[in-house]
């Protein structure tokens, strides 16, 4: 039958929900991972958009959910060596250079936490401060 990254057939979904075989015993017979079998049994048994699955997911596992919202954000490098300190102006063209680093990247090598990354960019952006270029002097100093 149908084999993994290939689309679900009416068979395999018929088979999928009516036999009682555990989703082991299905993957060795479809030739699919026992995740792929028990997600599709789900998705089958509770219809409805990606969405409205997702949420009532997030509903039902707020405790899972906070935890990868948090291990998402964690650079893992321990204390910030730059907390609370001001930003400056190499800083914000680093996280504004359109050929910049991913956020994690970024969070490591400035010693921020990746949300304070993405809270900056959005300031700089919104506030439309237009960080000046290397070697370039400002007003005042």
């Amino acid at each position: 039958m149908g084999k993994p990254g290939t689309a679900w057939t009416p068979e395999e979904d018929q088979l999928v929900l009516s036999s009682t075989k555990s989703a082991q015993e299905l993957s060795r017979e479809l030739q699919r991972s026992p995740q792929a079998i028990t997600g599709r049994r789900y998705r089958l048994r509770n219809p409805g958009t990606a969405y409205q699955v997702n949420k009532r997911w997030r509903k039902n596992h707020p405790d899972r959910r906070r935890r990868d919202k948090n291990r998402h954000y964690d650079t893992g490098e321990g204390p910030k060596h730059n907390e609370y300190q001001s930003w400056g102006q190499a800083e914000d063209r680093a996280i504004t250079a359109s050929n910049r680093p991913t956020d994690r990247v970024l969070a490591v090598q400035l010693g921020r936490t990746v949300r304070a990354i993405q809270n900056r960019r959005n300031v700089v952006k919104s506030l439309s401060i237009q960080p000046p270029a290397a070697g370039q002097q400002t007003k005042g100093k």
